[in-house]
């Protein structure tokens, strides 16, 4: 049992959530319906003489992962001590190429044969029934956008994002307790929007930060914001010298190999941040102090734009291969195996939604990308001491998504609009950016220069320490011969960081070996074997 949930809006933990779930023999129906509502980032596992029950938060959050040996089933937080269990050691193919083209293995799937993963909203049920383990598996929770009566957003539109912002926040402050909030500030509009919030709601013990290469018109845009509110901040500059001090430091391999869970690219762009405030600012820094992330639904919006509305089967395959396995060239061979992996997420018809393809699309991206590499994020955090939540994910405000007009969850100018709204309320409107300066408009034209062909061209041949044309700085990452040759490969950024990271558990690295030799803290609550 990990994490904190909210039933009936009382906070549960530990044996006190443990003890409002359903007995493990109720049945599957029993804990799906209780799941279904409730709300918060947690991973279950109750257990009785001859059944075990496990499951996961709508966004995988903290994730499980189960697989056999023999007649036994060993299901565990810890996705290595799983695989050692199970006798997993080989990658599987078709595994490998989606991870390589996308950064995370799809489905149940792992990056080994017989390691598997429980999907978001999902609960599994084994029963051990005459000398033989027998698996079920249910999700009780599917992000799919339903279809609204109204066209547009109206104020009954507005008022129930009140609202259930309102009870996000409120879940964050009762978990939060008084202690430290860490919020990076982007100077976009999610973590605006969190900053803000808890501005309003009187939460005072927050301390704001930004990273990256230079000054940037982000970064300055973040500290016009955190002045405006009040609230402190910090600025964490990102250097090419700074991720090549850092990156090949054993922790920063230990955290990739563990924080993977053999299913998704390790999120690595905040552990330089994390590494400058562990070394040079860690006396800012309260005890228990939690870091609040904007990762949240409307992410989610963002990729559906360009999508056409309808569409059967073989259309939702096309556009899920064309936006989302990208990281690198697809040959032939690539594709069809992508194609086939695919099929049980094409195939599973959901009633309403058979050629609504913006629909299925939202949902393949909530269960994917966004839950196995950006809610993943998190376990970065954790490697370095610190706790965290998820505000944006809240259940409730991300049902708001799901039963909104088209036009709300397909363009986000309404809630950018709502955003400007209720920063404006909170700082007065003289406060207001009225548009971008001379040198916000220079940096935006180095990004687009650097994101075109011509940019990928000048970024080959200026020298390693030039940063202007790499926003975070990563050429540090690589030597100037890995970076060469990722690079003639054709594969983008996170396309390197895939191969680069299969390269790595594939070495002969002592580290990696003492990193998978070494044994893993667990009990009887988050470590089960069943047989």
């Amino acid at each position: 049992m990990a994490g904190t949930a909210f039933l009936n809006g009382s906070k549960k933990a530990g044996l006190g959530l443990l003890a409002s779930m359903p007995s493990p023999t109720a049945g599957i129906d029993a804990w799906s319906s209780k799941l279904a509502y409730t709300n918060g980032f947690y991973a279950i596992i109750a257990r009785s003489s001859r059944t075990v029950v496990a499951a996961v938060d709508h966004v995988r959050s903290i994730p499980l992962f189960y697989g056999r040996n023999g007649d036994s089933l060993f299901i565990s937080h810890d996705a290595e001590w799983v695989r050692a269990k199970v006798g997993a050691v080989r990658v599987d193919a078709a595994s490998r190429t989606e991870f390589l083209l996308a950064g995370f293995v799809s489905g149940r799937n792992t990056l080994f044969s017989n390691l598997y993963q429980l999907q978001p909203g999902e609960v599994l049920l084994a029963e051990l029934i005459q000398g033989s383990v027998v698996v079920k598996r249910r999700r009780f929770y599917q992000f799919a956008i339903h279809r609204s009566s109204r066209e547009s957003p109206d104020d009954g539109t507005d008022d129930a994002f009140d609202r259930v912002l309102a009870g996000a926040m409120d879940r964050l402050s009762d978990y939060a307790s008084g202690r430290q909030l860490l919020i990076p500030l982007s100077g976009g509009h999610d973590s605006r929007l969190i900053a803000t919030t808890l501005k309003q709601r009187g939460y005072d013990n927050i301390l704001t930060y930004t990273y990256g290469v230079g000054t940037s018109m982000d970064a300055r845009r973040a500290e016009r914001v955190a002045s405006a509110l009040g609230m402190k901040w910090l600025y964490l500059e990102y250097t090419v010298g700074g991720w090549e001090r850092v990156w090949r430091q054993s922790d920063r391999k230990a955290y990739q190999i563990r924080g993977s869970g053999w299913s998704s690219l390790p999120h690595v762009q905040d552990w330089l941040a994390m590494k400058l405030i562990a070394e040079r600012h860690h006396d800012l820094i309260e005890p228990g102090a939690v870091v609040v992330p904007g990762h949240g639904a409307m992410a989610i919006l963002s990729h559906l734009s360009g999508l056409p509305a309808a569409g059967g089967r073989p259309a939702l395959a096309e556009a899920i291969m064309r936006r989302k396995y990208r990281l690198g060239p697809m040959s032939r061979d690539a594709r069809a195996s992508v194609r086939e992996r695919l099929e049980p997420f094409i195939n599973d018809l959901r009633v309403g939604l058979e050629n609504d393809l913006r629909a299925r699309f939202a949902e393949f991206e909530w269960q994917e990308r966004q839950s196995k590499y950006l809610v993943n994020s998190v376990r970065l955090y954790e490697s370095f001491g610190f706790d965290w939540w998820l505000p944006l994910w809240d259940l409730e405000f991300t049902g708001f998504w799901r039963k909104q007009p088209r036009p709300v969850v397909t363009d986000k100018s309404w809630y950018k609009d709502v955003v400007d709204r209720t920063y404006c309320s909170a700082v007065g409107a003289h406060h207001l950016e009225r548009g971008p300066s001379g040198r916000d408009i220079a940096d935006r034209t180095l990004r687009l220069v650097a994101r075109s062909r011509l940019g990928r061209t000048l970024r080959k041949l200026l020298p390693r320490s030039v940063p202007v044309l790499s926003p975070m700085g990563f050429e540090g990452l690589y030597s100037k011969e890995e970076w060469s040759n990722l690079r003639r490969n054709g594969l983008s950024r996170n396309g390197m960081a895939a191969q680069a990271f299969l390269d790595l558990i594939q070495s002969d690295d002592p580290l990696v070996t003492e990193v998978l030799r070494a044994p893993v803290m667990t009990d009887e609550a988050d470590a089960v074997p069943i047989s």
